[in-house]
């Protein structure tokens, strides 16, 4: 089903960010809109991605460092040492 309205019209709900399935959910009465947006996010899939931004955001707040993308450049080629 297609979103009847707002930002997202026309775009599949499926594929509509977690956040925005989660104020859907909170803000509708219960219906066809939000019945579909609380399967979604009952889905094992929702709830791995959410498990997982949850202990990556843990870890963050242990290191008390901004979050880590990747390494530099520079780091990712091994060097080499001349004999």
């Amino acid at each position: 089903m297609k979103m009847p309205f707002g930002k997202y019209k026309g775009i599949d709900i499926a594929t509509l960010p977690v956040d925005y399935l989660q104020w859907l959910v909170k803000n509708f009465e219960p219906g066809e809109i939000r019945d579909l947006a609380q399967g979604i996010l009952d889905s094992p899939a929702i709830r791995q991605e959410d498990q997982a931004k949850s202990l990556e955001e843990q870890a963050n707040a242990l290191l008390g460092e901004k979050p880590v993308k990747g390494l530099p450049r520079g780091y990712r080629k091994a060097r080499y040492r001349r004999k």
